[in-house]
């Protein structure tokens, strides 16, 4: 427009538009522009706008007016080439100018054509071709489109309706002069009183439609897929005419001014020229066009009722990280289908509404998992949080923490701790030191629970009680114990100058750990709850502390305990049956870690302490006393050097029988 002036330009130049491309050999020509006005001549502009023509004058401007008529002469143009003109249908019935030509439709199955019935796009107005120009067209077609709902154009009408009369649209009727059809064959089917299209044959071959006979337009690509020429280097560049050779070739516009830039699914402005070139494109070569046919509304639906299916099944069995993947997989797959329909079947899959459905089921699914999550998480640190510690809690959250809480019957390790003589201590506190000395003994007690994978059940005053393999599986749970009891004895003696300040005397515990079968679970009354462990290994892990003070050693564990602990290194202490219970319990003290430091001549003490117990089991008991003598002299701190000499004098003076079994039997807990 620069270059050749504002539109509309005037008809002498569209001329020689014209021209040119005949010139070139252009084979048909197709506007996408409408001419419904005649152009003013100059002549009668000139008598209008002069006050006085002289009559001589006046005279020769009459005999020059039929020679620059624009009309006339770009009449006489189009009469030199194969041109279709445009017209544009208006649903106002106050439009209505130029010349319509007569339809050209036929039946193609037999079935009478009823416009009247027809559900294509009805209009009560148009603008078509001055009837100078429509004489020397060889045709017309509509250039109206119709964008969807959204306001996009995706389809367009290949027939249109006007009083009850079809007219084929601008790119149609190109189609039809291009293959020298007489008329268009339309295939209908009558559903009540309605008569709807199913395909129009053009050229021998079946073009699908929807009921309103609309296709889908085949865009190529973005603007620019077909050859744009301006008419600047039509008219002036000699060069650019070979282009024209053998070619159809659509005139209009695409100046953002002049308003025919449309929004596609390609491009938010595409230009209606290019709209028209790839209708004719689609028609010219059905296989690109693709069809909507009538089993695919329930289709989809079948579709969408498959997905549901599979998001409600799916989703609720896998992680609040995985639905996203979930959904973007499925919606990967739809792609996919949708895909495969368009390229190998020509059938247009709409993706809203399963993309619509996946991403809000999956947007729906996963802010409900995280709400569920969240309040799981709550609830396991509502349930777990003061007694396990916080890797056990991160492991929970990640499933099964509610069958911990069902409860269940499983092999675990107990441990009891208790603080000697603690009603004595703590009658000299009053209750703020009282508090203070608990927390300082409890919480490094409690850190040394929890980092090695224990489970805190309760405490009692100054007991503790930690339980193994509950709620998280733990395989190692005997030597987790034995070695939080040997770390705990530790800490304790490492703690004795911050007890001597506070003005205590030397604190001692008292540990005992049994391994055996126990029932965990989440137990209680409905207005008070607590994860705790039951069973009868529970209650001998309570024992086997209470008999620590006894035998005057910090830790007891039971054999079950001792032989599933090989990297620890432990002592025999006795075999007991404890007050209540017929079972027979060998009890073993745990010293050390294999492998690490300390005094060999304990080693040595040890060998001489049982070859003492076997004197003492084998009813050898002078050789017996004569151990534990020599041991009780030795170390006169050791009480259970003074326990079997004691036992080993008592058996010596009143001999036991062949049955014994060297069981001792304890009358109180």
């Amino acid at each position: 427009m620069k270059e050749e002036g504002r539109w509309p330009w005037s008809r002498i130049k569209v001329a020689k538009l014209v021209d040119r491309l005949s010139e070139a050999g252009t084979m048909m020509l197709a506007f996408d522009v409408v001419f419904s006005e005649p152009e003013e001549n100059a002549v009668d502009v000139l008598q209008g706008n002069a006050i006085s023509v002289p009559p001589p004058i006046n005279a020769w401007l009459l005999e020059q007016k039929e020679h620059i008529d624009a009309d006339n002469r770009l009449a006489a143009s189009l009469n030199s080439t194969d041109t279709i003109l445009g017209t544009l249908f208006h649903k106002s019935e106050m439009v209505r100018t130029g010349q319509l030509v007569p339809p050209l439709f036929n039946e193609s199955n037999g079935t009478e054509l009823l416009p009247e019935k027809m559900v294509v796009f009805e209009y009560s107005g148009y603008s078509a071709p001055i009837s100078e120009l429509m004489d020397n067209a060889i045709g017309t077609g509509a250039i109206n489109t119709n964008p969807d709902n959204d306001g996009v154009v995706r389809r367009s009408p290949l027939l249109i309706k006007y009083a009850d009369k079809l007219y084929p649209t601008l790119a149609m009727e190109t189609a039809r002069q291009y293959l020298l059809e007489e008329s268009i064959n339309v295939g209908t089917a009558t559903i009540g009183e309605v008569q709807t299209v199913t395909h129009l044959t053009l050229g021998g071959k079946d073009i699908p439609t929807d009921a309103k006979g609309n296709i889908l337009i085949p865009f190529m690509g973005r603007a620019g897929t077909f050859k744009t020429i301006s008419a600047t280097a039509v008219l002036n560049d000699d060069e650019v005419l070979k282009e024209f050779e053998d070619a159809i070739a659509f005139v209009g516009t695409s100046a953002l001014a002049l308003a025919d830039l449309r929004p596609t699914p390609i491009s938010g402005s595409f230009p209606g020229v290019e709209i028209q070139a790839s209708i004719l494109n689609g028609l010219l070569h059905p296989e690109l066009l693709a069809s909507e046919p009538d089993w695919l509304p329930g289709a989809l639906a079948m579709l969408l009722l498959v997905i549901g299916l599979i998001l409600i099944i799916v989703m609720p069995l896998v992680s609040v990280t995985t639905q996203p993947l979930i959904g973007i997989i499925l919606a990967f797959l739809i792609v996919l289908l949708n895909y495969w329909f368009w390229n190998s079947l020509r059938i247009n899959m709409a993706l809203f509404s399963q993309i619509g459905l996946i991403l809000g089921a999956t947007t729906m699914f996963t802010i409900e998992s995280l709400i569920r999550e969240t309040h799981e998480k709550l609830k396991i640190r509502g349930s777990f949080g003061q007694y396990v510690p916080p890797q056990h809690i991160d492991r929970l959250q990640g499933g099964g923490w509610d069958n911990s809480l069902r409860g269940e019957r499983r092999e675990m390790s107990v441990l009891f701790s208790d603080i000697r003589s603690f009603t004595q201590l703590s009658e000299g506190l009053d209750a703020t030191e009282l508090r203070e000395f608990l927390n300082q003994y409890l919480t490094p007690i409690t850190k040394i629970i929890f980092d090695s994978g224990g489970t805190i059940d309760k405490y009692v005053g100054d007991m503790v009680m930690a339980f193994w393999n509950a709620p998280i599986d733990d395989p190692g749970h005997p030597s987790h114990a034995v070695h939080t009891a040997l770390k705990m004895r530790t800490q304790l003696e490492s703690m004795q100058d911050q007890f001597q300040e506070m003005g205590l005397p030397k604190v001692a515990a008292g540990i005992g750990i049994y391994t055996g079968d126990m029932n965990v679970g989440d137990m209680g009354s409905e207005y008070r709850r607590a994860y705790t462990v039951l069973g009868d290994a529970v209650n001998l892990g309570s024992r086997l502390e209470s008999l620590t003070k006894f035998y005057g050693v910090d830790i007891l564990t039971s054999e079950e305990t001792m032989v599933l602990c090989p990297d620890v290194s432990f002592r025999y202490i006795d075999r007991v049956r404890v007050k209540g219970k017929e079972t027979a319990v060998k009890m073993y003290e745990p010293l050390w870690i294999k492998g690490t430091e300390h005094d060999e001549a304990i080693d040595q003490v040890h060998a001489v302490y049982m070859q003492g117990v076997n004197h003492y089991l084998n009813q050898e008991w002078e050789k017996a006393v004569a151990v534990f003598k020599q041991l009780s002299e030795d170390v006169p701190g050791e009480l259970i050097y003074r326990i079997y000499l004691e036992r080993s004098e008592e058996l010596m003076r009143n001999p036991p029988g062949p049955d014994w079994d060297g069981i001792y039997t304890h009358t109180t807990k």
